[in-house]
């Protein structure tokens, strides 16, 4: 007689209690265990919030990963609120987070750090394990029959519609996947048991005499879901349905019926039911391959924390109008511009305005003076701090100045230039001038937050001196690439300008 030990079977990584209640925790909590004492061990290093989160992208994650698509059950979301924290803990070395985790969840080019969402990542391999029951059944997975069996005589693709049938409830899959579709429906924003690819029988939104209703007839000769009784533009005719599902004349009756039905609930005959393109989505997904991704892609998209408020605080600061195309440009710069973390962390600081300055050091008590620690005279606000300053003012012109003379054209002296790295301002420009121009300025952007606090803003001669090391970093990322021409048209111009064709690493 086999017994199965109390500490449970290990098998391919996963241990196995013997009761199926003690599944995730078991198997979870040693890793969030894990992670809490590697991040008291990594908060020693000297590390860069971008180099931190790269850390639980790459060593923590895939481990949890690992865990969720081989297990496609429920898991209580206090275990991804726990992960959340550490996360925090980590990235603000203990301390009050001053950004909320959803911004740094962001894609990169939507603003954000691209730390990873371990509840999307959840959400995306139950998807992947849903999507196979699109598929027809001689595609389908081995496992299929045991799902199709347990919601018989419904297949397990209606049950994301309509309620489950009772012997299916207490089942952990079934009842798992249906949920998770439920919450993708509220993040994909469509109701899902009302459209054209929803089940029809014992669906919970249709139905007769304030009962959910399954006709074993209709059932049996293949009409399944909403689009089986809808055209184009139309509910089908009785006669279209009995020729095509070979009807007989008595489920007249039955048509009236479900006829009524639909026009109470969509509101008229010629109302047809929205499609549901996520639907498609995983269809496509399905057949390209490396699902997960794309599904995690599509969750991060439709959900990413909006960055609009910012847009406005940054309008209002500078008295300009942005359309949401250049705002989605500034956004995407953080990313475009530099391979070193360190520029592109500066970048996101300063769009998202992290940087304390001496108004608001002055507004929470932690300051007696809210004066520019610079020129000590105006108010230090983040615009001030950033472009208004006298010193600062100074100093951009300078290397503005420097620029017109490399490029031989006429560059805009611009706050949304100089301090969000806006494109769109040179638009009159050439795509490789406009890159190192921005790419320049972000430089410039770097070097003054390394004197935020001192009295002075960084040399004209740092900034050239800077700029050069700049260029043989970049030189070297785009001889790795094999993109030596991008290099040449970006930087040719520069080193006209210094008086040397090549770089000397």
């Amino acid at each position: 007689m086999f017994l199965w030990p109390e500490r449970g079977i290990k098998y391919l990584g996963i241990t196995f209690p013997p009761y199926l209640s003690n599944l995730v925790k078991i198997n979870i909590e040693p890793l969030l265990d894990r992670m809490k004492i590697d991040i008291e061990r990594w908060s020693q290093l000297y590390l860069s919030m971008w180099g931190k989160v790269n850390i639980i992208k790459m060593v923590c994650t895939p481990k949890f990963n690992y865990l969720l698509q081989a297990l496609p059950v429920h898991i209580p979301v206090t275990y991804f609120k726990q992960f959340d924290k550490l996360c925090n803990l980590f990235i603000w070395n203990n301390k009050k987070p001053r950004l909320h985790l959803r911004k740094l969840q962001n894609s990169v080019e939507r603003g954000g750090l691209g730390m990873p969402n371990l509840l999307y990542y959840h959400y995306a391999f139950s998807l992947r394990h849903l999507a196979h029951w699109f598929l027809p059944p001689e595609r389908a997975p081995p496992w299929f029959p045991l799902e199709n069996a347990a919601n018989s005589p419904l297949t397990p693709l209606s049950c994301l519609s309509t309620n489950l049938a009772p012997h299916s409830k207490s089942h952990p899959i079934l009842s798992h996947l249906k949920c998770i579709w439920e919450k993708a429906a509220k993040i994909f924003k469509f109701d899902p048991h009302l459209h054209l690819a929803a089940g029809i029988w014992h669906n919970p939104k249709l139905c007769i005499d304030k009962t959910t209703f399954f006709w074993k007839s209709w059932f049996q000769k293949g009409i399944l879901t909403l689009s089986d009784l809808y055209d184009t533009n139309t509910i089908k005719s009785f006669e279209k349905l009995k020729q095509e599902f070979n009807l007989p004349r008595q489920d007249f009756w039955r048509y009236l019926q479900i006829r009524h039905l639909l026009v109470t609930t969509f509101g008229s005959v010629t109302t047809v039911p929205s499609s549901c393109n996520i639907i498609e989505d995983i269809k496509v997904a399905l057949r390209r391959g490396h699902e997960a991704a794309a599904y995690y892609r599509m969750l991060l998209t439709m959900s990413d924390t909006n960055t609009l408020s910012l847009k406005t605080t940054w309008e209002t600061d500078l008295n300009i109008n942005l359309t949401e195309a250049e705002w989605n440009g500034i956004t995407k710069n953080i990313k475009k511009l530099s391979r070193e973390l360190r520029t592109r962390l500066v970048q996101f600081k300063v769009l998202h305005r992290i940087y304390w300055t001496p108004s608001r050091l002055h507004k929470v008590g932690l300051s007696k003076t809210s004066a520019c620690w610079k020129c000590q005279d105006a108010t230090g606000t983040l615009l001030h701090m950033l472009w208004e300053c006298p010193k600062v003012q100074s100093y951009w012109s300078s290397i503005h100045k420097e620029v017109e003379k490399v490029v031989g054209q006429d560059v805009p002296f611009q706050s949304r230039l100089f301090v969000l790295g806006d494109p769109s301002v040179l638009s009159r420009v050439s795509s490789p001038l406009s890159q190192w121009i921005q790419t320049t300025v972000m430089l410039g952007r770097k070097l003054l937050v390394r004197e935020w606090k001192g009295p002075s803003t960084p040399s004209f001669t740092h900034w050239q001196t800077s700029l050069g090391q700049l260029a043989a970093l970049e030189r070297l990322s785009y001889r790795l690439l094999n993109r030596m021409d991008d290099f040449n048209s970006k930087w040719s111009h520069y080193f006209e300008h210094i008086g040397q064709r090549h770089l000397q690493l």
